[in-house]
């Protein structure tokens, strides 16, 4: 089993999260993350986030330490958003690289760059 966990970063707060930062915990498989999540750490399965590109929990400071104690791989940021653009060209459409903006149809151009700046995936 792989998962990871991100570095901290600053959170909105909001009616369902109370903190000021906060982590992504991810896995190779949703399968993985969850027995990890909910076995291991003890998260609630409601808690997850089924983002098509980065399928993730969100962790507090506390459940990160968790995590890596209980062997998930500290991974930076660079590394979450290569493993985010990954499964973006694995579900098939076209990503701006600069604001990850996605488009469904081929002839959508993205307002932040030009065409060749982006990467085409499929759906």
């Amino acid at each position: 089993m792989a998962v990871y966990v991100d570095e901290m970063m600053p959170t909105t707060r909001n009616k369902n999260w109370r903190y000021n930062e906060g982590c992504h915990l991810m896995a190779d498989t949703e399968e993985e993350l969850h027995e990890f999540a909910v076995d291991v750490l003890k998260l609630k399965r409601s808690w997850f986030q089924p983002h098509k590109n980065h399928p993730h929990y969100d962790l507090t400071f506390r459940k990160r330490r968790a995590a890596i104690l209980n062997d998930a791989i500290e991974v930076d940021l660079e590394w979450y958003k290569e493993k985010r653009d990954e499964r973006v060209a694995d579900n098939h459409y076209m990503v701006c690289l600069s604001c990850s903006h996605r488009f469904t149809g081929c002839h959508e151009d993205c307002p932040h760059l030009p065409a060749k700046e982006k990467r085409e995936g499929s759906l």
